[in-house]
Formats: C-alpha cells, sequence, structure tokens
C-alpha cells in the first residue's frame, strides 16, 4: 500500500476458475463468485471499500446468468461468497474469482465443451466486467462491442480491376448498444500478412480495392464502433485474371461448424465419445489432455483410477487442429497453383443471395465437417437453404459443381433430401466409414492420406461418407479399407459434377492435395 507500481492504472482483477462439485441427477452445478473484504483496512488502494469486488461479483454473476439463461432456457446462479483468498485478498482493486461452471459436472461440460458456449461465457464475463467499470466511474451507458459479421464476399470486376467485398452486419438482439459505427477491412497478398486495416463508416458494407491481375488477395472484416471491435470475420478471396477469356471459379466455403466431442448420457454411463465425433475445435485448443477413459456414473467424484471423468494425458501440452476459417484462400491457392489465369470469387453461404451467379463455369462448395450433429448450441446443416438454391440455379444455367465434405451424403439423408442430391449433384448416400488410425484414398492417379487421428496440423474425421454415383456418374475414388467409393464424377450433359465423401483439405499431403483438385477442375471444364 502506498505503491505506486510502475504507474499503470488497474481497474480491477478477474480470475476466471472452473470448480468441482457434481451432480448426480443431471442438474447443473452453475456459477459462483467469491470476494474478499475483511483485509486491508477494509479498503482497496484508492480508498474505496472492498464491498465494491462483491458488487463486481454481482454484476459478472447477473449477467452472466440473465445471458445464459436466455440462450440456454436456464443457468444456475450459485452463492456470493465473502472468502480468504490471495487472489480476491491481495489485489488493491476491486478483485473477484468467478468460478465459471463445474468441471466435474457432466451437465455443466455438456455446455462447457461447445465453442459457442464459450464464446457466449466470455462476452457475458466482459459485459458484466464493462458495466462494473462505466458504474464506478460515475456512468450509466456502456456500449459493447458487435457481434461478427454473419456474411462475406469478395468479388473481381474485370472491367475495372477491382475486387469488390460485401458483407452482412450481424445484430444483437440483447444488447441494443452492439450495432456498428463501421468496419475495418484487413487485405492480404499471397504470401503476406494482413495489413493494418481500411476503415468503411457508416452502415456501408462494401470495400472496394483496385488489385492486381494474378495476384490472390485476402479479406476478412471487423465490426467495430465505440465499445470496441467484433471478432474477425471467415476469410474470404478473389483474384482477377490476366487474360479475358480466362474462365471463372465460384468458393463457397460452407464450413462453420463448431463442436464438442460426442455428448452421451444414460442411467449408468456418460461423457463424451471422442471416436464416434471429435466434434470442431474452433482455430486451435489446449482444452483436451486426452480421451475419456471412465464413463462410469457410479464413480462420481473420484479424482483417479475409475473416477468418473477420468481421461489419458495423450494429448497433454498440443494445441489440436480445429476450423480455421480460411477454406476458400486454401482451395483458391490450391487451384491456383496449376489453374493460373482465371477468375475466383468466395463466399459465405449467407451471402450467396446477393451475388450475380451468371457467368461462373464451376462453383466449389466446401462442406469440411459441416453437419447438424443434433447436440450443439449452433446447428449447422450440410446444405443451407441458400446453398440448395444457388446449386440449382448454377446447375440450370451449365454451371459445373465440385462439392467436398465428411458427410455430404449422410447429412442430407438425415434432412430427407436425398432427391435434390440425386437430381442435382449425381450422387446417393450409401453409408459411412471408419478412418480408423490411417485413412487413405485412392484414384485421380493419387493415393491420399487423410487426417484421422488428433493433430496440431489440420482438423481431423472419425468417420467420412460413402458415395455412389447415379444418372450417369462413377465412382472416381475409392477408401482403400473396404474398397468402398469416395468420390463420384458426373459427365454431363448440361453440367459436370464432381463430389469428395472427405474433406479435401483434409488430406495431409499438399501436393497430393493439388493435383487432385487440378484434375477435378480440368474435368469440371471439359479438358
Amino acid at each position: 500500500r502506498g505503491d505506486s507500481g510502475l504507474c499503470v492504472p488497474l481497474e480491477l482483477f478477474v480470475s476466471v476458475h472452473s470448480d468441482a462439485g457434481y451432480r448426480t441427477d443431471n442438474t447443473l452445478v452453475g456459477s459462483l463468485g467469491i470476494y474478499s473484504t475483511d483485509f486491508y483496512d477494509g479498503k482497496t488502494a484508492a480508498g474505496l471499500s472492498r464491498l465494491v469486488s462483491r458488487d463486481l461479483a454481482d454484476m459478472v454473476m447477473t449477467q452472466v446468468t440473465n445471458d445464459l439463461s436466455r440462450e440456454l432456457d436456464y443457468w444456475n446462479r450459485r452463492d456470493l461468497y465473502d472468502r480468504n483468498y490471495g487472489e480476491t485478498r491481495d489485489p488493491q482493486v476491486p478483485a473477484i474469482i468467478f468460478e465459471m461452471l463445474s468441471h466435474q459436472n457432466w451437465a455443466d461440460m455438456r455446455f462447457g465443451h461447445d465453442p459457442y458456449f464459450k464464446f457466449l461465457m466470455a462476452r457475458s464475463i466482459y459485459k458484466g466486467m464493462l458495466r462494473f467499470v462505466s458504474t464506478i466511474h460515475g456512468g450509466k451507458d456502456v456500449v459493447v462491442q458487435p457481434l461478427p459479421v454473419a456474411g462475406l464476399s469478395a468479388e473481381p470486376n474485370k472491367e475495372t480491376n477491382e475486387i469488390i467485398v460485401r458483407w452482412t452486419p450481424t445484430q444483437d438482439p440483447s444488447e441494443p448498444t452492439a450495432k456498428p459505427d463501421g468496419y475495418v477491412v484487413y487485405m492480404k497478398k499471397a504470401g503476406k500478412d494482413f495489413d493494418n486495416g481500411h476503415y468503411v463508416s457508416g452502415h456501408d458494407c462494401v470495400f472496394k480495392t483496385e488489385a492486381i491481375p494474378g495476384v490472390l488477395y485476402s479479406f476478412r472484416v471487423e465490426a467495430v464502433n465505440e465499445g470496441g471491435a467484433s471478432l474477425p470475420s471467415d476469410e474470404v478471396c478473389a483474384v482477377i485474371a490476366e487474360t479475358p477469356d480466362a474462365p471463372s471459379i465460384l468458393i463457397v466455403d460452407a464450413f462453420q461448424r463448431l463442436a464438442s466431442p460426442l455428448p452421451f448420457d444414460n442411467e449408468t454411463t456418460g461423457g463424451f465419445d471422442f471416436d464416434s465425433d471429435p466434434g470442431v475445435i474452433d482455430v486451435k485448443s489446449p482444452g483436451y489432455c486426452g480421451r475419456q477413459l471412465s464413463f462410469d456414473k457410479s464413480q462420481y467424484g473420484k479424482e483417479v483410477g475409475e473416477g468418473m471423468g477420468v481421461s489419458s494425458d495423450e494429448w497433454e501440452g498440443m494445441f489440436l487442429a480445429g476450423n480455421t476459417h480460411d477454406y476458400s484462400v486454401r482451395h483458391a491457392s490450391d487451384i491456383l497453383a496449376k489453374h493460373y489465369d482465371c477468375n475466383i470469387s468466395s463466399s459465405t453461404p449467407v451471402q450467396l443471395p446477393n451475388l450475380d451467379l451468371r457467368g461462373y463455369r464451376i462453383a466449389d462448395f466446401i462442406l469440411g465437417a459441416q453437419k447438424d450433429d443434433g447436440y450443439s448450441l449452433t446447428r449447422r446443416k450440410a446444405f443451407t437453404p441458400e446453398m440448395l438454391t444457388a446449386i440449382s440455379q448454377l446447375t440450370l444455367q451449365g454451371s459445373s459443381i465440385m462439392v467436398s465434405g465428411a458427410f455430404i451424403g449422410s447429412d442430407i439423408h438425415n434432412a430427407k433430401q436425398d432427391a435434390f442430391v440425386a437430381d442435382k449433384l449425381k450422387y446417393r448416400f450409401i453409408g459411412t466409414t471408419k478412418t480408423d488410425s490411417i485413412c487413405t484414398v485412392q484414384g485421380l492417379d493419387n493415393t491420399a492420406t487423410i487426417y484421422s487421428r488428433p493433430n496440431e496440423q489440420n482438423y481431423w474425421l472419425s468417420t467420412t461418407d460413402v458415395l455412389e454415383g447415379v444418372g450417369g456418374a462413377f465412382s472416381t475414388m475409392t477408401y482403400t479399407t473396404g474398397n468402398y467409393s469416395a468420390a463420384i464424377a458426373y459427365p454431363g450433359p448440361g453440367y459436370r459434377v464432381i463430389a469428395f465423401g472427405f474433406p479435401l483439405e483434409c488430406i495431409t499431403d499438399k501436393e497430393t492435395r493439388r493435383s487432385i483438385i487440378n484434375i477435378s477442375v480440368d474435368f469440371l471444364l471439359g479438358k
């Protein structure tokens, strides 16, 4: 006390924890707040009553409870404790421990492993802290940072040598102030880093930039207001061809799924089944030390041996890979490795209705591990209504289609849309095949290995789809195990299709992946 330290003004101290404890009835443990008042004469270094720490805990708890209850229908608010912990006792500013949830309780971790829940929880904690800081300084109104933009596209304009980027803002109905005042568009050329950004004011959702023909440009957008900046959008990209007769290719990055490993629960067992469905991590995460080994609910409360939830240590120290939100850029780079002279546009599915689809020779739909898994907080169908409409228009006008993903058959089958796929994309779902420890695919003059185990380089798969061609389509690749059909090709008439029952970006070797993609592009162009 009396020490000015490094003269850096500190507003508060929040220590975010997970708690222990479990419920055998599968109900939530929920959130707890802790603060300390009976130290340093009950004052902070600034002379405030240490009861302000209770106010901070209450405001964070209230914000989290309200936000999560709105999204999840219910969230359990526990107590506020005045306790002697170093993290709340020693700081000379308002300080709390916030116990988000119980890491020992299945009902809590059912949400805790969901990437969208992590975002909700983090945003709620931020909003509680924001409102506390405003209150402690005598303010009333706050401005909450915007949500990330929902849709994004980038299109080349060959006449003006410009690239046009468009996006769709996301409204936050729970926070009227979280409206964007403007946007920052970040841009980079192939092989370079993103620049410092270009501000677009007001409600304009369009950015134009001059571009050098033959150069791949990538873009991402952040929404901004007085409260700060949103998380960045997915990346999109575009290329202007060097010659006037070059083909135009549309790349649609429809892989937006984020999910926990498959949760399951019954009377005697419960937990997460990594082997059936590992879920999809957001970018990368150190959040798993290994597979769950013990699922026996009678062993709740034991922290070693056969204790419920005990796991292995095989992934300790690893940042496991997930959805990097840049797959249109990856596919464009692979296409340009051989087809260097072409116009490339890219889009997320939400933005498709705003695009002029005429003139595209090929549309490449990237579905990755997209599917409606039935358990995630954000449900993601493999084929959205916008995509189905776009595919109908593209095939009607004679544009050829490339589509790839682990669930492009099974998710459509579950949605009872098999007839559409058979009619437009010329394949039928036969079944799924487990990738096991090594998954290889043969065909198109290549043998490709697919990421099938947890790793730090690329998201991985536990199952892929088996496809059968219909209406004149034929198999072009097979899974080595079982010799099941992994991909089909349709030679026409009218348009061409090539469909892969696995994600192309999950091929481990770059040159093999590029070879398969460019053989496919040649086929779709009729070469």
